[in-house]
């Protein structure tokens, strides 16, 4: 038997659906730039009240509705709509649920100015220090998640405080790959000789964001230690030559 809650979601969802296949995407999370399309289509965004529903879920009785939570932030991280990101901050206790979808959701925020986008990674870091999200290994590797693949929310100073006081291994290893991302190279050329005191997740990401060193040291750093890697190591190795965090 549906509810009125799954009755909603379905007419959201095939809504979206319809407008989907009229603008040819070719997956459902292919980014959409609003001012590119007909006034029509606009028209069909907005009608969609994707803002509107997103603050009802979250003043409504009871728990927000997490499918609707996660479909409202995947549609609007494929417009680049930052509406709903301070609603997002406020109310994390609510949230975290559906963090992974939150940490997508920043990071499909493509029209932001770079100072916003640092002061939303300084928001971001706060989380791992004062917030439920904290507490969780899954929600601290999330938080992290969002500094491996570019620099631009900033934040990088804090990394090598927060490497030294943290206990798990896999949370240690999103942090070397942050410093990677950030070009820490002093840090990962200090690194060589401990390489293999490090555990195995936490070895590969080192191996990983050495190549953000430039090409001669990375080089001499990995022919140093490729003798001793495994099979998997090898493999991160070669794919860290191939795509370095540091392009030359």
């Amino acid at each position: 038997m549906t509810t009125p809650l799954d009755r909603e979601f379905n007419s959201l969802h095939g809504k979206f659906e319809r407008l989907a296949e009229e603008l040819e995407l070719s997956d459902w999370y292919e980014p959409i730039d609003y001012n590119d399309l007909t006034l029509e289509q606009q028209q069909k965004i907005d009608a969609l009240n994707l803002v509107e529903l997103f603050r009802d879920e979250l003043t409504s009785e009871g728990e927000p509705d997490l499918p609707i939570i996660k479909f409202i932030l995947r549609r609007l991280g494929q417009l680049g709509d930052d509406s709903v990101l301070e609603d997002v901050f406020n109310n994390i206790e609510y949230l975290y649920p559906v963090f992974p979808d939150i940490i997508n959701y920043l990071r499909s925020l493509r029209y932001l100015e770079p100072g916003h986008k640092h002061s939303i990674g300084q928001r971001v870091i706060q989380l791992l220090e004062d917030s439920i999200v904290s507490e969780l290994t899954y929600h601290r590797m999330w938080i992290l998640d969002l500094f491996t693949h570019s620099q631009e929310w900033d934040n990088e100073s804090r990394f090598f405080s927060m490497y030294a006081s943290e206990p798990d291994q896999h949370v240690k290893r999103k942090l070397i790959l942050a410093m990677g991302r950030a070009g820490q190279r002093h840090w990962f050329q200090s690194q060589w000789r401990s390489l293999f005191d490090h555990p195995h997740w936490p070895r590969r990401a080192l191996l990983a964001g050495a190549s953000c060193m430039p090409p001669d040291a990375r080089k001499h750093w990995y022919r140093s230690v490729e003798s001793r890697l495994d099979e998997l190591e090898v493999a991160v190795m070669k794919w860290a030559r191939q795509y370095p965090f540091a392009q030359s």
